[in-house]
Formats: C-alpha cells, sequence, structure tokens
C-alpha cells in the first residue's frame, strides 16, 4: 500500500470526523463573505478570521493524511476572501463590480502599509 493512500478504517474515521468540521467552516467562511459583502467586516479582519477558520478544519487531515498545511501570508489570505465574494457576488454583477473595487482598494492600502512599514 502506497503511503498516500489511507487504509479503509482511517479514511472512514476521517469521514466522520470531517465532514462536520468542513461544512462548519464553511458555513462559518459564508457568514464572514456576508459581513464582508455588506462592509461591516474589513478585509484584513476577514483574512485572519478565514485562516483561523481554515486551521480548524485542516488540523484533523494533518493528523488523518499526515500532510501537513502551511500558513498562507496576508495578501493570500485577502485575496482568497476577495475570491469568496466574487463567487457569492456572481448572480449579482451590478453589485459585484463596486464591491470588488471597493475590496481591490482596501488590498492595495493594506500592501502598501506594509511595504512601508518594512522599509
Amino acid at each position: 500500500m502506497a503511503t498516500t493512500q489511507l487504509s479503509s478504517q482511517k479514511r472512514s474515521d476521517l469521514n466522520l470526523n470531517v465532514c462536520p468540521v468542513v461544512l462548519s467552516g464553511i458555513n462559518q467562511k459564508q457568514a464572514i463573505v456576508q459581513r464582508v459583502i455588506s462592509n461591516r467586516l474589513p478585509l484584513l479582519e476577514a483574512a485572519a478570521l478565514f485562516e483561523s477558520t481554515h486551521q480548524q478544519g485542516t488540523a484533523i487531515l494533518e493528523a488523518a493524511t499526515g500532510i501537513f498545511h502551511t500558513v498562507t501570508d496576508p495578501e493570500q489570505s485577502c485575496r482568497t476572501v476577495i475570491g469568496w465574494v466574487e463567487l457569492a457576488l456572481r448572480d449579482r454583477p451590478e453589485k459585484a463590480q463596486a464591491i470588488m473595487n471597493r475590496l481591490e482598494a482596501e488590498l492595495n492600502e493594506i500592501l502598501v502599509s506594509d511595504n512601508s512599514n518594512t522599509k
């Protein structure tokens, strides 16, 4: 048996543990996205919450598979949130463009601020 394959028992245990955690994580991320869309949560805070939520699910996957998740940088986390927002607004293009512009501007401010702090 290859090391990347899971035994049927381990796979069964993984399925029982992961499903509720994964579903909970998706629900939490959708709630974060709604707060971003409604301008009640800044992008950088949303990115931190996304990463925290993601870590909860990866802990179980790491234990079951032995494959470890690496923490993403803040820019990548922000871009992940922006992607989720874009998906959430895919059927509302008239609203999507304004929100996407706001988030891209917010990300640019974050990047400029990070660059000026590292100099």
